[in-house]
């Protein structure tokens, strides 16, 4: 019985063994198979991670290179801003970007995930950013210390341009090599996210077999695969996430004929369209009619498919119909055998960017314009100096000579008297060029006074219509109200006699001429498109013709001096630069407009005088020249011999003691020894100028009479236009006449 019993056992042990060991091999098999697959989905998680993790630094890089290109362009325009303007202010951008772009640059650089090609992309990038960022601080040093000159002229060498221009194209490159190292990611996680989900399906098969054989320790690892399938899934929602963040840009796929495909939160943002409006659609309808009547879009995609890569910029259309200016980068996407699969696209708005470089060449073509007719000005300025010393001599001596003549026998003198009368008359148009000259270069002394304009234009209106023929109507039309300026009458009439002139000699056929005046307002908008010109109120005279008009280019130039379109012989072509030195020089704004066939409106704007009282015009007297009592002493200091001759002359003839000095120091020692009644001085002289010989000589003699007398003075007693308070002064070249009056009005 127990031996049955046991062989029993034995048989079903003996039977019982094949079974065991086909179900331990089955379940060796089965945990071997189990182990392979975890041991593959492992490898595909640690795969994804990674993958992730290269997501992150390429998403990264493409923060830091956007941050160190924005850095690098608010350095240039803070620096720029600065040269143009000269407020501080304009260098925040610049302070904020320069002690961090270096430091950017460098962490690049010392990123474990840098390539040997970025690597040496990274290090070209900082040296240029590093000379870029010494050029700025080149450029605000000059700056700083007042060379402004040398500031401009260091931009203009376009060295910086150039630094900047190869910084930007190494971002561009870095930035298109990260994008595609974030496509390439993408695509081998969803192929790892394929490869886990077989797996998965593999596992399930087997945890199928290995049921029969030890369900608790086939549901533990079965759990552990679908954990690790989370941490896939996560991992690729975190990928979304990450590329979803950039909204700068606009990041988006497409297929090998152009249709989108995918779309980030950049594109929503920029373009306006949502990812169920635009998925499957075609790129043209982002851009202009324009453009796709001349199959831009097209063009755009071969390009990109044939030689890798496509950029550009351009005008772009949002959903709403609104367009944009647009920086855009086509790469193209390969799979391993070449063949194109699709393209990579990124878009940015550089609207502002675009603006603000076009105003900023606007003031720069502004600041140049006014550089130039300021170094016309110095050199019309200092010849028009030595020409009225000359004209000094001759006007004087021939007046002389004229009164000597006409003292004898007239008969016999008469033909002697036309001449100098002849030589006189070329000596006054002379004296009426320079006075052109210094209205240009905004350097004639002007006696400013507070009048009615309104007055002025009913005065002119006597006088213009004799000078402008019969053949034009003249029209003068005042306005109620009209504000009261400060300026100089008299230069006022010339520069409108001279555009009456003018608009007379534009209509050799007749026509009307038309003189009125207004209040007016100049806002910001309008400054800042008009150099030199303050928002605020003015007063707008307006001189208007019907005469044959002007180009462009004429009406560009028409302010330059010397520039005239009349023939020779006609005109000096002074005339408008001496209008527009004028009004410069009393802060006011002078424009053309003009249209061939049409005619021509000059406009003057005077600023507006608040709270004065226009005073009143005095009567005109009959030329004077009045001699001296006897025994009145006057000191004359001059620096060049001839004219200091002839003004000693003149005045021993007026019945004046004369005393006789070149300089300065000369002078003071005259007038240590010397009774002294009035004392006549050049306002340029050797060393030390006349108006600080007139203070030491008031010092030192208190209620000394002092006339100066100037053919060209730049800030010695002139400030702003204008005679400084307390100071008498006669204009060369003058007269016999002209001086003995403004004596006799000093000494009496």
């Amino acid at each position: 019985m127990t031996a049955g019993i046991s062989g029993q056992d034995e048989k079903r042990a003996i039977s019982a063994s094949p079974g065991l060991r086909i179900n331990v091999v089955v379940l060796s098999l089965a945990f071997i198979l189990l182990l392979a697959i975890l041991v593959v989905a492992a490898i595909l998680a640690l795969r994804q991670t990674r993958a992730q993790a290269d997501v992150r630094d390429s998403l990264e890089t493409i923060n830091s290179l956007s941050r160190i290109q924005s850095e690098l362009l608010d350095a240039e325009t803070g620096q720029r801003g600065y040269v143009l303007t000269g407020d501080a202010s304009y260098l925040e951008p610049y302070n904020r970007a320069a002690p961090n772009l270096l430091g950017e640059i460098r962490q690049l650089q010392q990123s474990p995930k840098a390539g040997v090609r970025d690597a040496a992309a990274l290090a070209t990038l900082y040296q240029l950013a590093e000379q870029k960022l010494g050029e700025l601080q080149q450029v605000i040093a000059l700056k700083q210390k007042g060379e402004s000159d040398a500031a401009t002229a260091k931009v203009r060498e376009g060295a910086g341009k150039d630094l900047m221009d190869r910084a930007r194209a190494i971002l561009t490159s870095l930035f298109s090599m990260e994008t595609r190292r974030l496509v390439e990611t993408r695509d081998y996680a969803a192929e790892m996210d394929n490869l886990l989900q077989f797996g998965i399906v593999a596992a399930v098969l087997v945890l199928i077999v290995l049921a029969f054989f030890g369900l608790r320790a086939i549901r533990n690892q079965f759990r552990e695969v679908v954990r690790i399938h989370s941490l896939a899934q996560a991992a690729n929602q975190r990928f979304q996430l990450l590329v979803q963040g950039v909204t700068d840009y606009a990041i988006f796929l497409l297929d090998p004929q152009g249709n989108v495909t995918n779309w980030n939160s950049g594109a929503v943002r920029i373009k306006g369209y949502t990812e169920d409006e635009v998925i499957g659609r075609h790129i043209s309808q982002f851009y202009t009619p324009e453009d796709r009547a001349k199959e831009v879009p097209v063009r755009a995609l071969a390009t990109a498919a044939s030689e890798g890569r496509y950029e550009a910029e351009g005008w772009r259309v949002r959903k709403d119909g609104t367009r944009f200016w647009a920086s855009i980068v086509i790469d193209r996407i390969s799979d391993p055998k070449g063949d194109v699969v699709g393209f990579a696209k990124i878009t940015r708005d550089i609207t502002e960017r675009r603006e603000g470089q076009q105003r900023l060449e606007a003031a720069r073509e502004q600041l140049y314009q006014s550089q130039k007719m300021d170094a016309v000005g110095q050199l019309t300025g200092g010849v028009a100096h030595d020409f009225n010393n000359l004209l000094t001599i001759i006007i004087g001596n021939l007046d002389g000579a004229k009164r000597a003549l006409e003292a004898g026998q007239a008969a016999a003198q008469e033909r002697v008297v036309r001449a100098i009368d002849q030589a006189l008359t070329g000596a006054n148009r002379a004296a009426r060029l320079t006075a052109h000259l210094l209205a240009f270069s905004r350097r004639q002394p002007l006696e400013a006074k507070v009048f009615d304009v309104n007055k002025l234009l009913r005065h002119l209106s006597t006088f213009l219509k004799p000078s402008l023929g019969e053949k034009v109507q003249l029209e003068v039309v005042g306005a109620g109200g009209v504000w009261q300026v400060e300026a100089d009458e008299t230069q006022l009439e010339t520069a409108i006699l001279n555009l009456a002139l003018n608009a007379r000699d534009a209509m050799p056929e007749g026509g009307k001429l038309t003189v009125e005046a207004s209040n007016t307002f100049l806002d910001e908008i309008y400054c800042s498109r008009n150099a030199e010109v303050r928002p605020g109120q003015y007063v707008e005279i307006s001189v208007t013709d019907n005469g044959v008009g002007m180009t462009g280019d004429v009406a560009g130039r028409a302010f330059e001096p010397f520039f005239t379109t009349k023939e020779t012989g006609q005109g000096t072509g002074l005339g408008l630069s001496q209008v527009y030195g004028f009004v410069k020089q009393i802060g006011g704004h002078v424009k053309i407009y003009s249209e061939p066939g049409h005619g021509t409106t000059v406009k003057i704007y005077l600023p507006r005088v608040k709270g004065a009282t226009a005073a009143e015009a005095p009567d005109p007297q009959d030329a004077k020249m009045p001699a001296g009592p006897g025994g009145e002493s006057i000191l004359v200091v001059e620096d060049d011999d001839d004219v200091r001759a002839f003004i000693a002359e003149t005045l021993r003839e007026l019945n004046y003691i004369v005393f006789r000095a070149t300089d300065a120091p000369s002078a003071l020692k005259i007038l240590a020894t010397e009774r002294v009644d009035l004392l006549l001085t050049d306002v340029v002289l050797p060393g030390r100028n006349g108006r600080d010989l007139a203070d030491e000589a008031a010092a030192k003699r208190p209620g000394l009479n002092v006339l100066f007398m100037t053919g060209y003075s730049r800030n010695a007693i002139v400030h702003n236009g204008r005679l400084d308070q307390g100071v008498n002064m006669i204009q060369k070249p003058f007269t016999q006449a002209a001086l003995a009056a403004k004596i006799r009005n000093m000494l009496d």
